[in-house]
């Protein structure tokens, strides 16, 4: 009797937790967190090389405010599921259209890639990230890797137009070959204006990995030391120039970072 007792109660408190999130999930998600929700339909969809895509997203209604270099989570379809998945806006916050650059690295992106048509409705999350390189020191170090040139696009094409920059900015830029390079026009068109921020472009099939050692010898040696460094990339890129940085001296507040891994 004391063990059918016991199990009564598990049973039951299963169900409590069970009902619980039944509520949270067709009650709190679809009706209360609308207002954290913003709706879209898809634009234009622009191939930028046989992997990715830029997807230009266009709101039906209030369009989402944000700060450069933020990410959202975003469901194409707009059905009832509730699957979301993070992407990195490359759009300026002034812009009208959200734009969001998309690489197939798993199985969602690909299919994402694959199928994905202009017309497409999509809901979009309020932003997220405290990446913003406005935080950070007069000198700063950008380092990009791949399609983690994303949040940095966002920042260029939010860069004053009719004013000095107040900020001194290296960007280091490494993808594979110079095919795999995105948005080159308009980073060097960036570069042409504001002549404190200066691009780097590395292709590791050419040049080779892009290394901490390189980044110092073209900022004048151990300078890099006070300068808040943002990087953006593969999580192993990422982590193996934070351990470097580390054995450097930079300080752990002076490295800030996101990593492309849920994609």
């Amino acid at each position: 009797l004391r063990r059918s007792t016991i199990l009564l109660g598990w049973y039951a408190a299963v169900a409590v937790v069970g009902t619980a999130a039944y509520v949270y999930r067709e009650l709190f998600l679809r009706f209360f967190s609308r207002r954290w929700q913003y709706d879209y339909t898809v634009k234009a969809i622009n191939r930028l090389d046989p992997r990715a895509l830029e997807v230009v997203l266009a709101p039906t209604a209030r369009p989402l405010q944000f700060v450069a270099g933020q990410f959202v989570f975003v469901h194409f379809g707009g059905s009832a599921e509730w699957e979301r998945h993070p992407f990195s806006v490359s759009s300026a916050p002034q812009e009208r259209d959200l734009r969001l650059s998309i690489e197939a690295l798993g199985d969602y992106t690909q299919h994402l890639s694959d199928t994905l048509q202009p017309g497409a409705p999509a809901i979009v999350s309020i932003a997220f990230g405290l990446f913003d390189y406005r935080q950070g020191t007069r000198e700063q170090v950008w380092i990009a890797g791949g399609i983690g040139i994303t949040p940095f696009r966002s920042w260029i094409r939010a860069f004053p137009t009719e004013q000095q920059m107040e900020f001194d900015i290296d960007l280091y830029y490494t993808v594979r070959t110079e095919d795999e390079a995105l948005f080159l026009d308009e980073i060097r068109a960036a570069a042409t204006q504001h002549p404190s921020f200066r691009p780097h472009i590395t292709y590791s099939e050419r040049d080779g990995s892009l290394t901490l050692e390189h980044i110092v010898e073209t900022r004048g040696g151990g300078t890099i030391v006070a300068k808040d460094v943002y990087m953006c990339g593969p999580s192993g890129m990422v982590e193996s120039f934070q351990h470097s940085l580390h054995k450097l001296g930079v300080p752990p507040m002076h490295i800030h970072f996101e990593q492309f891994t849920f994609r």
